[in-house]
């Protein structure tokens, strides 16, 4: 049945190629391989039938798969071409009359009826090997039956149906094999696709950037809107649109009408980035990456969405902290190699034997079980905090309170312990140090914007003199 199938389809094919009325470029998208795969088949059969089979499958024909499945990888190059045949269908059903249609294909036909018939018969060979797949699993489950009952009962055929059954799990692995190898190919084909896709609607003035998004490598993951915050004080968060590769986060600001809509704003590697476990509220995804000492705070439009975002960038990066992948990595344990001052304190309420790793990052204290632990709290912004230390108290300590009495319930007082006087004074000087870099940093920020105004004021000054 299968070869007269494919039989029907060839036939197609040789009717549209003589009317003269279409490109060849168009009908090799429209049946792909189809001849190379009919002619394997008629080979396939004519096997079968000599093993005496004849229309009906048994054990022992089942060895001629073993010898047949080096060529069934001829159906990567028509799975992964389906896609273009479907298309090129409707656009040839959707050209022709119903007359133009029967005097090509020398019978009475109307259009709708030579698509749905057309279309029926390209889908078979993109069906044919998962069914392959299923028909051998059945057949070495039966066997396997055959042999137990023999086993059980002392029937004469156990040791003929076990060496059936080895030579048909042995066809069942090389076609699964085979089957996979046609998924992966198209699951590559179909990203290699989407990667074009989104690279023809991105904007960007550095062509290069574009270019070297296109890497054999990257796989498209995930996209859509995120409002991405610059940690919690950030009062006006921006909504962009997220593109998330195997490697790398993309984000964009949306130009709508454009024919490129999405202009690329930057990007992050996902072997800097670090997902932590705390989040504001259940929208939000909270991520660590250097340059953003308060942190990024990335808010979906609903809660699945959320949690997509969560799993994938998860996933994503924990794969690459299997496969090895890391460049430069940093990770839980090495975000903390970029930090300006960790070490083991205490923390208030915590029973006094289990210490928290505790780690500045610009102005931000990050804490976790042990260096290697994923499970990363935090941040407390030093700026929203007071520091108050008393040198003389047991054990020593210091505290974190709240600048804004209003906030204090949000913010909540923070208590650390240290062992020894030393570790205290080093902790001390980190956190007053911390926040006047801050200080300075914001200071010489605005003088940076009133030099610049005043550079502008002049030199426009001085134009309108010329």
């Amino acid at each position: 049945e299968y070869v007269r199938s494919l039989t029907a389809l060839v036939k197609y094919q040789t009717s549209l190629r003589q009317s003269g009325l279409f490109p060849e470029d168009k009908l090799k998208l429209l049946f792909s391989n189809a001849e190379s795969i009919r002619g394997l088949h008629d080979s396939f059969l004519n096997k079968l039938e000599a093993e005496g089979c004849g229309s009906t499958l048994d054990f022992d024909s089942c060895a001629v798969f073993t010898e047949l499945s080096p060529y069934l990888k001829m159906y990567i190059f028509y799975v992964n071409n389906y896609g273009n045949s479907i298309t090129v269908l409707f656009q040839l059903a959707n050209s022709l009359t119903d007359k133009q249609l029967s005097k090509i294909l020398g019978s009475p036909t109307d259009c709708n009826g030579f698509q749905s018939d057309l279309s029926s018969l390209l889908i078979k060979p993109v069906q044919r090997i998962p069914r392959y797949v299923l028909l051998l699993k059945d057949l070495v489950q039966i066997s396997t039956s055959i042999q137990k009952i023999c086993l059980e009962n002392g029937f004469d055929g156990a040791e003929s149906a076990r060496i059936k059954s080895e030579r048909l799990v042995s066809a069942q692995e090389l076609i699964s094999a085979v089957a996979v190898e046609i998924n992966e190919a198209k699951r590559k084909s179909e990203n290699v696709e989407r990667m074009f896709q989104i690279v023809n609607k991105l904007y960007t003035p550095n062509s290069k950037i574009l270019d070297n998004l296109l890497e054999p490598h990257r796989v498209w993951i995930y996209e859509g809107y995120l409002e991405m915050q610059l940690g919690d004080d950030d009062q006006s968060p921006q909504k962009l649109y997220f593109f998330l590769f195997n490697d790398l986060l993309l984000y964009c600001a949306v130009r709508e009408h454009e024919t490129r809509p999405y202009c690329l704003k930057n990007y992050m590697r996902l072997q800097h980035l670090f997902v932590t476990s705390d989040v504001p509220d259940e929208l939000s995804v909270r991520c660590m990456y250097p340059g953003f000492d308060e942190g990024l705070i990335l808010r979906a439009e609903n809660e699945k969405e959320a949690v997509n975002w969560r799993r994938n960038l998860s996933v994503q990066i924990e794969k690459l902290h299997q496969e090895g992948s890391f460049k430069d990595p940093l990770a839980a344990a090495d975000i903390l190699k970029t930090l300006r001052f960790s070490g083991n304190l205490r923390k208030k309420g915590m029973l006094l034997n289990n210490n928290y790793f505790v780690q500045i990052r610009g102005t931000s204290i990050y804490y976790s079980e042990g260096p290697e632990s994923e499970m990363v709290k935090g941040p407390l912004n030093l700026m929203d905090y007071t520091l108050e230390v008393d040198p003389e108290s047991q054990p020593y300590s210091f505290k974190l309170v709240p600048n804004d009495v209003s906030k204090r319930d949000q913010l909540k007082e923070q208590v650390f312990y240290v062992d020894k006087k030393e570790e205290l004074q080093k902790w001390i000087h980190q956190i007053r140090s911390a926040k006047h870099r801050n200080e300075m940093s914001s200071f010489r920020r605005s003088t940076s914007r009133s030099s610049s105004s005043t550079s502008e004021f002049s030199s426009s000054s001085s134009s309108s003199n010329l």
